[in-house]
Order: C-alpha cells, then structure tokens, then sequence
C-alpha cells in the first residue's frame, strides 16, 4: 500500500478581514471567526496549513505568526482560527483583545502538503498550539478510523 503526500501551491495573497465572531474554546484556547469578501478563492486543503495572522507593532511596523485554518466556510466567508492562550505573544495578546468589528489580516496559506487518509490508524502528537490541526485532522478522517491524540506541554520560543 502506497501512502503519497503531495503538494500544492496556492495563491499568496493577503487579505483585509474583520473580526465576526470571539469564542473562548476553552480556559487557554480563543477561537476567532474572521470574514470579509477577500475571502473569496481561500484555499485551505490540509489540516496542518498554516496562514500569517498579521497584527500592527509599534512604530508602524507589524508582527506576524502562523495559525492553523481550523474552518473556513467559502459560502458565508468566515474562517475560524483558535488561540493557545499564554503570555508573552503579540498576536496572541492582539486575539486577547479582539473584538467583533475589529479589523484583521491574513497571509496565505502557501501551500498544502496533502496527506491520504487511507491508513490504517493515526497517531497524533503535539502542545496546545498544535491542537487546532490535530482537531481538524480528527474531524476530517473518515468515520471509524482509530486515532489516538497526546498532548505534550508548550514549549514557544517566538509566539
């Protein structure tokens, strides 16, 4: 049985959004839902793509750091991204703060590396940051198929 991944390149643009939706998952997971028509043509293909959530820093430059897509609805335009909550991090401090109507920005995705789901069972391994593409790559599997999750301790050098 051959498993092959394969890769596909998107479209890189970046794209002016509002804040739609806030959603505090958990104690130390934010959810939130970004949308706006620059949503049009977002391709998200795997649950381990990654977009550039782009906030403003001081002096008029900005910081930028890499989030899971967690949903993104083409109908509605929405696409929701989840927050590990810890110190210390600009774009995690700017989630924090966010509120409905607040406007946002996005880089890509890039690309996808496209992983069959044609195994006979998953093990998925990661800290809380990993935890919306583990949770999108459960969803998306078929049904019945055996997957065992760790949650190892958040370890960010550059949140």
């Amino acid at each position: 049985m051959k498993h092959e991944i394969t890769r596909v390149r998107h479209e890189l643009r970046r794209r002016a959004l509002i804040v739609r939706r806030t959603e505090q998952i958990t104690p130390q997971m934010l959810r939130l839902t970004l949308a706006g028509a620059e949503l049009t043509g977002f391709t998200s293909l795997s649950p381990d793509d990654h977009v550039k959530v782009v906030v403003p820093a001081e002096a008029g430059s900005t910081e930028r750091r890499d989030y899971t897509p967690r949903r993104f609805d083409a109908q509605t335009h929405e696409l929701a991204i989840d927050f590990a909550l810890h110190d210390g991090g600009p774009v995690t401090t700017w989630a924090r703060h966010a509120r409905p109507g607040d406007p946002a920005e996005i880089g890509g995705p890039r690309g996808s590396m496209r992983v069959p789901h044609d195994f006979d069972w998953w093990l998925l391994i990661g800290d809380e940051t990993a935890l919306p593409a583990i949770g999108r790559r459960i969803e998306e599997l078929p049904e019945r198929t055996p997957v065992t999750s760790i949650k190892g301790s958040m370890s960010c050098r550059r949140c």
